[in-house]
């Protein structure tokens, strides 16, 4: 007659092979396939995603998962995350599978640039300083800042976003100017700040 051997289980020998992920703006779908047959050393009862970001939360999470796919939420837009995926016997876990990359998608700011400043620095010329918006709320890669300047004959300025800072020209002596700034993604601008004014100088005297 045949002989039976049941041996005892041990962890995987090796990892989930496979892993692909794809991403929406703050959730992404992972899967992947289990260990081949003769490394899983035993009945796979989970898997441990573990995912982290690159730029604006970089905490390690991990997130069980009794099927060989996961749905993980509450992500960032516009980040990059870096995953990996193990499996587990009754014994504990295996090796990780190698680490790939997700990316979530962009979409527009959901703050305002900070901290922005005008200083009236002649009498036809404004500067106007501002900073990011908070890293939470950048929601991707800033492409641009938009300016707008009133009164004026609403043209929009645009400025790199390398740059902080920007000067209004050719204003009138002695009146009030309110500027707003806004910052933009590629899929969009974001809300525009507050007005803030500031008075140009008086008229110089002439000689």
């Amino acid at each position: 007659s045949a002989l039976l051997v049941v041996t005892d289980e041990d962890v995987p020998s090796a990892a989930p092979v496979g892993v692909i992920g794809v991403g929406s703006e703050v959730f992404m779908i992972v899967v992947w396939r289990p260990p081949p047959l003769l490394e899983q050393n035993g009945a796979i009862i989970y898997y441990q995603v573990c995912y982290f970001g690159t730029t604006i939360d970089r905490t390690k999470y991990n997130h069980l998962s009794n099927a060989a796919s996961a749905i993980i939420s509450g992500l960032h837009e516009g980040e990059t995350y870096y995953i990996k995926v193990r499996a587990y016997t009754s014994e504990g876990p295996g090796p990780y599978s190698d680490i790939v990359t997700v990316n979530t998608i962009e979409s527009p700011p959901s703050a305002p640039p900070t901290n922005v400043t005008l200083i009236a620095i002649s009498s036809t010329q404004i500067l106007v300083t501002w900073e990011e918006p908070p890293l939470t709320d950048k929601n991707g890669v800033i492409t641009t800042y938009e300016l707008s300047i009133s009164p004026s004959d609403g043209q929009l300025i645009q400025v790199e976003a390398s740059l902080r800072t920007y000067t209004f020209r050719n204003l009138n002596y002695l009146t009030e100017y309110s500027v707003r700034v806004r910052a933009r993604t590629l899929p969009g601008p974001g809300p525009y700040c507050v007005p803030v004014t500031a008075t140009t100088m008086g008229k110089p005297p002439v000689d």
